[in-house]
């Protein structure tokens, strides 16, 4: 059986149209490959009508045997990146930005000196 990743899945149903009475099954159903005593993953989904919907499956720990559970928190790792990435160059797309620009243009907590393009390439001064 084809098992895909998570984000995959997830990225396959953003927007479908969804009964948020039938959400949790919906959910359990995308992740009954998850196997109780092996690695998981934590599940939210916000519907439209502003309810949310949380699910854990699987273990956060291995060793200790500790489930995952709805509030457990994830190290991302550089996983963000991507995501920074792909949104800079969305926005550039847009129009809204350039990658020449001045990170501080856009946010100016950040100061000056790095470009946005810098930033994409995740080499931004510290």
């Amino acid at each position: 059986m084809l098992k895909l990743h998570p984000l995959v899945i997830a990225s396959l149903f953003c927007g479908a149209p969804v009964s948020a009475e039938t959400l949790p099954q919906e959910i359990d159903e995308i992740f009954s490959w998850v196997e109780p005593d092996g690695p998981g993953c934590s599940v939210a989904v916000q519907p439209g009508d502003g309810r949310s919907v949380a699910r854990a499956f699987g273990l956060a720990d291995l060793e200790r045997g500790v489930p995952i559970v709805s509030d457990t928190r994830f190290d991302a790792g550089s996983v963000q990146k991507q995501f920074v990435a792909a949104t800079i160059l969305l926005l550039e797309r847009d129009g809204l930005l350039s990658l020449s620009d001045d990170v501080g243009r856009h946010v100016p907590e950040r100061g000056r000196n790095s470009t946005v393009r810098s930033v994409r390439n995740s080499k931004v001064p510290r």
